[in-house]
Protein backbone atom coordinates (compact mmCIF):
# COMPACT_ATOMS: atom_id res chain seq x y z
CA UNK A 1 0.00 0.00 0.00
CA UNK A 2 1.42 3.42 -0.96
CA UNK A 3 2.00 5.96 2.06
CA UNK A 4 0.92 8.84 2.02
CA UNK A 5 3.65 11.83 2.03
CA UNK A 6 3.02 14.94 4.03
CA UNK A 7 3.82 17.54 3.05
CA UNK A 8 6.54 19.76 4.93
CA UNK A 9 4.54 22.83 6.01
CA UNK A 10 1.65 20.36 7.19
CA UNK A 11 4.52 18.55 9.41
CA UNK A 12 6.03 21.59 10.52
CA UNK A 13 2.44 23.04 11.48
CA UNK A 14 2.04 19.95 13.64
CA UNK A 15 4.95 20.15 15.27
CA UNK A 16 4.73 23.74 16.14
CA UNK A 17 0.98 22.29 17.90
CA UNK A 18 2.54 19.78 19.69
CA UNK A 19 5.36 21.99 21.14
CA UNK A 20 3.01 25.08 21.95
CA UNK A 21 2.85 25.17 25.42
CA UNK A 22 1.59 29.13 25.17
CA UNK A 23 -1.98 27.83 25.95
CA UNK A 24 -1.02 26.55 29.62
CA UNK A 25 -0.60 27.75 32.66
CA UNK A 26 2.69 28.35 33.52
CA UNK A 27 4.34 26.30 36.28
CA UNK A 28 6.39 28.42 39.16
CA UNK A 29 7.97 28.26 42.56
CA UNK A 30 4.63 28.47 44.08
CA UNK A 31 3.28 24.61 41.99
CA UNK A 32 4.99 23.26 45.58
CA UNK A 33 2.33 24.74 47.35
CA UNK A 34 -0.98 23.49 46.00
CA UNK A 35 -3.11 26.36 47.73
CA UNK A 36 -2.55 29.91 46.54
CA UNK A 37 -4.74 33.09 47.89
CA UNK A 38 -6.95 34.16 45.52
CA UNK A 39 -8.15 37.64 45.51
CA UNK A 40 -10.67 37.62 47.94
CA UNK A 41 -8.15 36.65 50.47
CA UNK A 42 -9.12 32.78 50.14
CA UNK A 43 -7.18 29.73 48.30
CA UNK A 44 -7.60 28.03 45.62
CA UNK A 45 -6.51 24.85 43.71
CA UNK A 46 -3.46 25.65 40.62
CA UNK A 47 -4.06 23.43 38.22
CA UNK A 48 -2.62 22.92 34.37
CA UNK A 49 -5.15 22.91 32.20
CA UNK A 50 -5.76 24.39 28.91
CA UNK A 51 -7.14 27.94 28.97
CA UNK A 52 -7.16 30.70 26.15
CA UNK A 53 -7.70 33.43 29.14
CA UNK A 54 -4.55 35.00 30.60
CA UNK A 55 -3.57 34.13 33.71
CA UNK A 56 -5.47 35.45 36.52
CA UNK A 57 -3.42 38.91 38.11
CA UNK A 58 -1.64 38.14 41.20
CA UNK A 59 -3.41 39.31 44.71
CA UNK A 60 -2.55 42.68 46.75
CA UNK A 61 -0.50 41.36 49.68
CA UNK A 62 -2.29 43.91 51.69
CA UNK A 63 -5.96 42.37 51.11
CA UNK A 64 -7.74 41.55 54.08
CA UNK A 65 -10.89 39.65 54.71
CA UNK A 66 -12.82 42.76 56.49
CA UNK A 67 -15.20 40.78 58.24
CA UNK A 68 -12.21 39.24 60.13
CA UNK A 69 -12.27 43.27 61.61
CA UNK A 70 -15.63 43.78 61.89
CA UNK A 71 -16.63 41.16 64.24
CA UNK A 72 -13.64 41.93 66.29
CA UNK A 73 -14.46 45.33 65.92
CA UNK A 74 -18.12 44.56 67.21
CA UNK A 75 -16.15 42.73 70.18
CA UNK A 76 -13.98 45.66 71.50
CA UNK A 77 -17.40 47.86 71.07
CA UNK A 78 -19.36 46.00 73.28
CA UNK A 79 -16.41 45.44 75.56
CA UNK A 80 -15.71 49.33 75.88
CA UNK A 81 -19.77 49.94 76.87
CA UNK A 82 -19.76 47.30 79.53
CA UNK A 83 -16.42 48.66 81.00
CA UNK A 84 -17.37 52.16 81.12
CA UNK A 85 -21.54 52.04 81.65
CA UNK A 86 -20.99 49.11 84.26
CA UNK A 87 -23.58 49.31 86.38
CA UNK A 88 -26.06 51.56 84.45
CA UNK A 89 -27.87 48.23 83.05
CA UNK A 90 -28.24 44.72 84.50
CA UNK A 91 -27.17 43.61 81.06
CA UNK A 92 -24.28 44.91 80.79
CA UNK A 93 -22.93 43.00 84.12
CA UNK A 94 -21.25 39.87 84.09
CA UNK A 95 -23.49 36.96 85.20
CA UNK A 96 -23.45 36.13 89.30
CA UNK A 97 -22.57 32.91 88.73
CA UNK A 98 -24.99 30.71 86.08
CA UNK A 99 -26.77 32.51 83.09
CA UNK A 100 -25.92 34.93 80.25
CA UNK A 101 -25.47 38.52 79.95
CA UNK A 102 -24.76 40.37 76.94
CA UNK A 103 -21.27 41.46 78.93
CA UNK A 104 -20.48 37.45 78.83
CA UNK A 105 -19.86 37.42 74.90
CA UNK A 106 -16.64 39.86 74.82
CA UNK A 107 -14.26 37.14 75.60
CA UNK A 108 -14.91 33.96 73.74
CA UNK A 109 -16.04 36.07 70.88
CA UNK A 110 -12.61 37.59 71.10
CA UNK A 111 -10.90 34.18 71.48
CA UNK A 112 -13.09 32.82 68.39
CA UNK A 113 -11.18 35.65 66.21
CA UNK A 114 -7.93 35.50 67.28
CA UNK A 115 -8.36 31.40 66.14
CA UNK A 116 -9.27 32.82 62.69
CA UNK A 117 -6.79 35.43 62.41
CA UNK A 118 -3.93 32.50 63.51
CA UNK A 119 -4.76 30.47 60.17
CA UNK A 120 -5.26 33.79 57.60
CA UNK A 121 -2.23 35.08 59.00
CA UNK A 122 0.12 32.02 59.03
CA UNK A 123 -0.65 30.82 55.11
CA UNK A 124 0.19 34.53 54.05
CA UNK A 125 3.53 34.12 56.30
CA UNK A 126 4.45 30.53 55.41
CA UNK A 127 5.07 31.38 51.69
CA UNK A 128 8.16 33.64 52.52
CA UNK A 129 9.01 32.48 56.77
CA UNK A 130 9.93 29.13 57.97
CA UNK A 131 7.59 27.43 60.96
CA UNK A 132 10.67 28.39 62.95
CA UNK A 133 10.58 31.65 62.48
CA UNK A 134 6.97 32.05 63.10
CA UNK A 135 6.92 30.30 66.11
CA UNK A 136 9.96 33.12 67.21
CA UNK A 137 7.45 36.36 66.32
CA UNK A 138 4.48 34.53 68.14
CA UNK A 139 6.35 33.72 70.87
CA UNK A 140 7.27 37.48 71.15
CA UNK A 141 3.68 38.80 70.27
CA UNK A 142 2.51 36.26 73.75
CA UNK A 143 5.32 37.88 76.09
CA UNK A 144 4.15 41.56 74.92
CA UNK A 145 0.35 40.75 76.16
CA UNK A 146 1.39 39.55 79.42
CA UNK A 147 3.76 42.41 79.49
CA UNK A 148 0.92 45.13 78.57
CA UNK A 149 -1.19 42.89 80.58
CA UNK A 150 0.89 43.96 83.56
CA UNK A 151 2.10 47.42 82.64
CA UNK A 152 -1.86 48.04 83.16
CA UNK A 153 -1.89 46.86 86.56
CA UNK A 154 1.43 48.44 87.79
CA UNK A 155 -0.62 51.98 86.34
CA UNK A 156 -3.34 51.17 88.22
CA UNK A 157 -0.80 50.50 91.42
CA UNK A 158 0.42 53.53 91.53
CA UNK A 159 2.28 55.31 92.95
CA UNK A 160 3.71 52.33 95.26
CA UNK A 161 3.81 49.08 93.40
CA UNK A 162 2.50 46.01 95.72
CA UNK A 163 3.77 42.93 94.23
CA UNK A 164 1.98 41.09 96.84
CA UNK A 165 -1.34 41.94 95.90
CA UNK A 166 -0.51 41.71 92.04
CA UNK A 167 -3.24 39.63 89.80
CA UNK A 168 -1.47 37.05 87.84
CA UNK A 169 -4.39 35.94 85.81
CA UNK A 170 -6.45 38.36 83.15
CA UNK A 171 -7.71 38.87 80.78
CA UNK A 172 -4.42 39.72 78.11
CA UNK A 173 -3.05 36.72 79.70
CA UNK A 174 -5.89 34.33 78.59
CA UNK A 175 -5.85 36.06 75.52
CA UNK A 176 -1.88 34.93 75.10
CA UNK A 177 -2.39 31.46 76.59
CA UNK A 178 -4.35 30.31 73.86
CA UNK A 179 -2.73 32.09 70.92
CA UNK A 180 0.60 30.36 71.72
CA UNK A 181 -1.25 26.78 72.14
CA UNK A 182 -3.30 27.57 68.85
CA UNK A 183 -0.18 28.64 67.02
CA UNK A 184 1.83 25.36 68.14
CA UNK A 185 -1.25 23.15 67.34
CA UNK A 186 -1.79 25.10 64.30
CA UNK A 187 2.45 24.72 63.03
CA UNK A 188 3.41 21.38 64.09
CA UNK A 189 0.17 19.03 64.69
CA UNK A 190 0.10 17.04 61.14
CA UNK A 191 -2.21 17.59 58.72
CA UNK A 192 -3.35 14.90 55.94
CA UNK A 193 -1.76 15.73 52.66
CA UNK A 194 -3.99 17.80 50.46
CA UNK A 195 -1.71 17.85 47.19
CA UNK A 196 -3.25 16.82 44.19
CA UNK A 197 -1.30 13.87 43.60
CA UNK A 198 -2.63 12.70 46.98
CA UNK A 199 -6.01 12.43 46.78
CA UNK A 200 -8.20 9.82 45.74
CA UNK A 201 -11.17 10.11 43.46
CA UNK A 202 -13.57 12.94 43.82
CA UNK A 203 -11.17 14.63 45.59
CA UNK A 204 -11.06 12.63 48.81
CA UNK A 205 -8.15 11.20 50.72
CA UNK A 206 -7.36 7.52 49.89
CA UNK A 207 -7.02 4.44 52.66
CA UNK A 208 -3.29 4.44 52.53
CA UNK A 209 -2.83 8.63 54.16
CA UNK A 210 -3.89 6.93 57.75
CA UNK A 211 -7.26 6.00 59.76
CA UNK A 212 -8.72 9.11 59.34
CA UNK A 213 -8.64 9.27 55.76
CA UNK A 214 -9.43 5.72 55.52
CA UNK A 215 -12.97 6.40 57.33
CA UNK A 216 -13.82 9.44 55.37
CA UNK A 217 -13.01 7.67 52.32
CA UNK A 218 -15.57 4.42 52.89
CA UNK A 219 -18.21 7.13 53.83
CA UNK A 220 -17.87 9.00 50.78
CA UNK A 221 -17.55 5.62 48.65
CA UNK A 222 -19.97 3.52 50.43
CA UNK A 223 -23.73 2.59 50.51
CA UNK A 224 -24.50 6.24 51.41
CA UNK A 225 -23.35 8.59 49.13
CA UNK A 226 -26.80 10.63 49.53
CA UNK A 227 -25.85 13.41 47.46
CA UNK A 228 -25.92 11.01 44.13
CA UNK A 229 -28.78 8.92 45.50
CA UNK A 230 -30.85 13.22 46.19
CA UNK A 231 -29.91 13.82 42.64
CA UNK A 232 -31.31 10.45 40.78
CA UNK A 233 -34.63 10.22 42.99
CA UNK A 234 -36.70 12.86 40.28
CA UNK A 235 -39.11 14.52 42.67
CA UNK A 236 -36.43 14.71 45.20
CA UNK A 237 -34.09 16.52 42.33
CA UNK A 238 -35.40 19.99 43.76
CA UNK A 239 -34.83 18.89 47.66
CA UNK A 240 -31.36 17.92 46.22
CA UNK A 241 -30.80 21.34 45.01
CA UNK A 242 -30.90 22.74 48.76
CA UNK A 243 -28.23 20.88 49.77
CA UNK A 244 -24.17 21.54 48.96
CA UNK A 245 -23.00 20.68 45.63
CA UNK A 246 -20.69 17.73 45.12
CA UNK A 247 -17.84 19.96 44.45
CA UNK A 248 -18.39 21.58 48.20
CA UNK A 249 -19.45 18.49 49.61
CA UNK A 250 -16.01 16.72 48.62
CA UNK A 251 -14.48 20.13 49.82
CA UNK A 252 -16.04 19.67 53.13
CA UNK A 253 -15.08 16.41 53.93
CA UNK A 254 -11.41 16.93 52.67
CA UNK A 255 -11.09 19.32 55.08
CA UNK A 256 -12.51 17.55 58.32
CA UNK A 257 -10.29 15.12 57.21
CA UNK A 258 -7.43 17.42 56.78
CA UNK A 259 -7.75 18.74 59.96
CA UNK A 260 -8.87 15.96 62.39
CA UNK A 261 -5.96 16.25 64.30
CA UNK A 262 -6.23 19.87 65.14
CA UNK A 263 -9.57 18.89 66.15
CA UNK A 264 -8.58 15.85 68.34
CA UNK A 265 -5.85 18.68 70.15
CA UNK A 266 -8.90 20.57 70.82
CA UNK A 267 -10.72 17.04 72.21
CA UNK A 268 -8.13 16.05 74.23
CA UNK A 269 -7.78 20.20 76.19
CA UNK A 270 -11.91 19.56 76.75
CA UNK A 271 -10.92 16.22 78.14
CA UNK A 272 -8.33 17.54 80.40
CA UNK A 273 -10.56 20.19 81.63
CA UNK A 274 -13.70 17.62 82.13
CA UNK A 275 -11.22 15.82 83.94
CA UNK A 276 -9.94 18.18 86.65
CA UNK A 277 -13.50 19.87 87.86
CA UNK A 278 -14.74 16.28 88.19
CA UNK A 279 -11.84 13.94 89.07
CA UNK A 280 -10.44 17.37 91.71
CA UNK A 281 -11.14 16.43 95.60
CA UNK A 282 -12.27 19.47 97.10
CA UNK A 283 -11.86 19.54 100.74
CA UNK A 284 -15.16 19.83 102.28
CA UNK A 285 -17.06 19.64 99.18
CA UNK A 286 -16.09 16.43 97.20
CA UNK A 287 -15.48 15.82 93.81
CA UNK A 288 -17.90 17.47 90.87
CA UNK A 289 -19.06 20.30 92.86
CA UNK A 290 -20.38 23.33 90.83
CA UNK A 291 -21.37 25.80 93.04
CA UNK A 292 -20.15 28.94 93.88
CA UNK A 293 -18.96 28.60 97.22
CA UNK A 294 -17.46 24.95 96.52
CA UNK A 295 -15.81 23.78 93.26
CA UNK A 296 -12.39 22.83 92.13
CA UNK A 297 -12.15 26.17 90.05
CA UNK A 298 -11.35 28.20 93.17
CA UNK A 299 -9.46 25.16 95.39
CA UNK A 300 -6.84 24.68 92.04
CA UNK A 301 -6.11 28.47 92.15
CA UNK A 302 -6.07 28.96 95.54
CA UNK A 303 -3.54 25.89 95.74
CA UNK A 304 -1.50 27.39 92.80
CA UNK A 305 -1.77 31.10 92.10
CA UNK A 306 -2.63 32.01 96.25
CA UNK A 307 -5.94 34.13 97.20
CA UNK A 308 -3.72 37.54 97.41
CA UNK A 309 -2.71 36.98 93.60
CA UNK A 310 -6.15 36.44 92.33
CA UNK A 311 -9.19 38.85 91.46
CA UNK A 312 -10.32 40.70 94.20
CA UNK A 313 -13.97 41.58 92.44
CA UNK A 314 -15.89 38.30 91.35
CA UNK A 315 -18.90 38.77 90.44
CA UNK A 316 -19.84 35.53 92.79
CA UNK A 317 -19.37 37.06 96.25
CA UNK A 318 -23.25 38.84 95.83
CA UNK A 319 -24.33 34.64 95.96
CA UNK A 320 -26.13 33.17 98.73
CA UNK A 321 -23.82 31.47 100.15
CA UNK A 322 -20.43 33.89 98.48
CA UNK A 323 -17.75 32.40 97.09
CA UNK A 324 -14.37 33.11 98.90
CA UNK A 325 -12.21 33.47 96.13
CA UNK A 326 -12.70 33.22 92.57
CA UNK A 327 -10.78 34.16 89.34
CA UNK A 328 -13.04 34.53 86.05
CA UNK A 329 -9.48 34.05 84.46
CA UNK A 330 -7.79 31.34 86.53
CA UNK A 331 -6.55 27.93 85.52
CA UNK A 332 -9.13 25.49 84.97
CA UNK A 333 -11.33 28.23 83.51
CA UNK A 334 -8.33 29.35 81.08
CA UNK A 335 -7.90 25.93 80.15
CA UNK A 336 -10.88 25.23 78.53
CA UNK A 337 -11.00 28.85 76.65
CA UNK A 338 -8.06 27.85 74.20
CA UNK A 339 -10.45 25.57 72.80
CA UNK A 340 -12.69 28.58 71.94
CA UNK A 341 -9.09 29.31 69.54
CA UNK A 342 -9.00 25.93 67.91
CA UNK A 343 -12.58 26.06 66.87
CA UNK A 344 -12.21 29.86 65.45
CA UNK A 345 -8.80 28.74 63.93
CA UNK A 346 -10.91 25.71 62.13
CA UNK A 347 -13.18 28.52 60.93
CA UNK A 348 -9.57 30.21 59.46
CA UNK A 349 -9.32 26.75 58.03
CA UNK A 350 -12.44 27.04 55.94
CA UNK A 351 -11.41 29.95 55.02
CA UNK A 352 -8.41 29.98 53.44
CA UNK A 353 -9.07 26.19 51.45
CA UNK A 354 -12.14 27.23 50.17
CA UNK A 355 -13.00 29.56 46.98
CA UNK A 356 -16.66 30.48 47.03
CA UNK A 357 -18.78 31.91 49.38
CA UNK A 358 -21.34 29.38 49.18
CA UNK A 359 -18.75 27.04 50.28
CA UNK A 360 -17.49 29.03 52.68
CA UNK A 361 -20.62 30.04 54.51
CA UNK A 362 -22.34 25.97 54.51
CA UNK A 363 -19.13 25.28 55.96
CA UNK A 364 -19.41 27.95 58.94
CA UNK A 365 -22.91 27.50 59.63
CA UNK A 366 -23.50 24.31 59.68
CA UNK A 367 -20.85 23.64 62.31
CA UNK A 368 -21.97 26.48 64.12
CA UNK A 369 -25.65 25.44 64.22
CA UNK A 370 -24.34 22.67 66.11
CA UNK A 371 -22.54 24.32 68.49
CA UNK A 372 -25.42 26.77 69.08
CA UNK A 373 -27.63 22.65 69.58
CA UNK A 374 -24.67 21.42 71.53
CA UNK A 375 -24.15 24.06 74.07
CA UNK A 376 -28.41 24.18 74.62
CA UNK A 377 -28.18 20.60 75.01
CA UNK A 378 -25.26 20.40 77.49
CA UNK A 379 -27.49 23.59 79.69
CA UNK A 380 -30.53 22.22 79.91
CA UNK A 381 -29.91 17.98 79.66
CA UNK A 382 -26.06 17.53 80.53
CA UNK A 383 -26.00 19.04 84.29
CA UNK A 384 -23.33 21.68 83.25
CA UNK A 385 -25.11 24.78 82.78
CA UNK A 386 -24.14 27.98 81.19
CA UNK A 387 -21.42 29.99 83.17
CA UNK A 388 -18.65 32.04 82.30
CA UNK A 389 -17.05 31.95 85.47
CA UNK A 390 -15.81 28.33 84.85
CA UNK A 391 -16.03 28.37 80.91
CA UNK A 392 -18.45 25.55 80.98
CA UNK A 393 -18.46 22.96 77.89
CA UNK A 394 -22.08 24.53 77.34
CA UNK A 395 -21.23 28.08 77.60
CA UNK A 396 -18.29 27.22 74.98
CA UNK A 397 -20.40 25.84 72.38
CA UNK A 398 -23.34 27.74 72.17
CA UNK A 399 -20.66 30.74 72.16
CA UNK A 400 -18.81 29.60 69.66
CA UNK A 401 -21.63 28.65 67.77
CA UNK A 402 -23.20 32.11 67.82
CA UNK A 403 -19.50 33.62 66.82
CA UNK A 404 -19.74 31.25 64.10
CA UNK A 405 -23.29 33.04 62.99
CA UNK A 406 -22.26 36.60 63.74
CA UNK A 407 -18.87 36.08 61.27
CA UNK A 408 -21.28 34.85 58.52
CA UNK A 409 -23.89 37.63 58.53
CA UNK A 410 -20.55 40.20 58.11
CA UNK A 411 -19.24 37.80 55.75
CA UNK A 412 -21.86 38.12 53.35
CA UNK A 413 -22.51 41.91 54.12
CA UNK A 414 -19.27 43.30 54.11
CA UNK A 415 -16.96 40.56 52.23
CA UNK A 416 -19.60 39.12 49.71
CA UNK A 417 -21.97 42.38 48.70
CA UNK A 418 -19.15 44.16 49.69
CA UNK A 419 -20.88 46.77 52.00
CA UNK A 420 -18.41 48.49 54.47
CA UNK A 421 -19.14 52.12 54.38
CA UNK A 422 -21.48 51.67 57.62
CA UNK A 423 -19.17 49.49 59.00
CA UNK A 424 -16.18 51.37 58.85
CA UNK A 425 -16.02 52.22 62.56
CA UNK A 426 -16.05 48.22 63.29
CA UNK A 427 -13.49 47.70 61.10
CA UNK A 428 -11.04 50.51 62.82
CA UNK A 429 -11.99 49.48 65.88
CA UNK A 430 -11.01 45.35 65.14
CA UNK A 431 -7.95 46.34 63.40
CA UNK A 432 -6.38 47.94 66.49
CA UNK A 433 -8.37 46.06 68.71
CA UNK A 434 -5.18 45.03 71.19
CA UNK A 435 -4.21 49.46 71.19
CA UNK A 436 -7.71 50.43 71.88
CA UNK A 437 -8.40 47.96 74.75
CA UNK A 438 -4.80 48.95 76.35
CA UNK A 439 -6.39 52.57 76.26
CA UNK A 440 -9.40 51.74 77.67
CA UNK A 441 -8.11 50.07 80.68
CA UNK A 442 -5.18 52.86 81.47
CA UNK A 443 -7.44 55.97 80.07
CA UNK A 444 -9.36 56.10 83.40
CA UNK A 445 -6.24 55.90 85.41
CA UNK A 446 -4.63 58.60 83.60
CA UNK A 447 -7.67 61.03 84.25
CA UNK A 448 -7.72 60.44 87.50
CA UNK A 449 -4.52 61.76 88.15
CA UNK A 450 -5.84 65.17 87.67
CA UNK A 451 -8.15 66.21 90.53
CA UNK A 452 -8.91 69.36 92.52
CA UNK A 453 -8.65 68.86 96.67
CA UNK A 454 -8.05 65.46 96.52
CA UNK A 455 -11.19 63.24 97.27
CA UNK A 456 -13.45 62.45 94.28
CA UNK A 457 -12.93 65.59 92.66
CA UNK A 458 -10.63 64.29 90.25
CA UNK A 459 -11.54 64.59 86.34
CA UNK A 460 -12.44 60.86 85.61
CA UNK A 461 -15.03 60.85 88.15
CA UNK A 462 -16.87 64.22 87.37
CA UNK A 463 -16.53 63.13 83.82
CA UNK A 464 -18.79 60.20 84.69
CA UNK A 465 -21.61 62.00 86.64
CA UNK A 466 -21.49 64.72 83.78
CA UNK A 467 -22.23 61.74 81.59
CA UNK A 468 -24.51 60.07 83.45
CA UNK A 469 -26.45 63.08 84.45
CA UNK A 470 -27.23 64.37 81.08
CA UNK A 471 -28.15 60.17 80.04
CA UNK A 472 -30.89 60.78 82.40
CA UNK A 473 -29.11 58.01 85.00
CA UNK A 474 -28.97 57.72 88.04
Amino acid sequence: MQQRRIPSDELRRSTELLTDTSGYASITDDEKDPLIISSNGTSRRKSLIKTDAPPPPIPKKSERVVSLDAVRGLTIFVMNLVNNAEGSYEILEHAAWNGLTLADFVMPFFLFMVGCSIVFSHHRLKKRSTRRDILQKSFVRFLKLFALSYTISFLWMLPQIDLYSLRLPGVLQRIAMGYLVTVIIELFVPTFDMEDEGLGVNGYAPPEKGPMAAFWYRLAHGPFRMDDWLQHQGSLAKLARRFPSKEEITSSSLILVTYSLQWMCGLIILFLYLTLVFGVDVPGCGRGSLTADCNAFSHIDMTIIRDHHMYQGATCKVMEPPCQEFDPEGILSTIASVVSVIIGMYYGYVLVNMNRPRAILNHWLAPSIIFLSLGLIIHFFGGFPLNKNMYSPSFLFLMAGAAGIVLSLFYIVVDVYQIQKPFMPLIWLGSNSIILYFMDQITPRLISWFCYNGGDNNLFDLSQKLIYRIMGDK
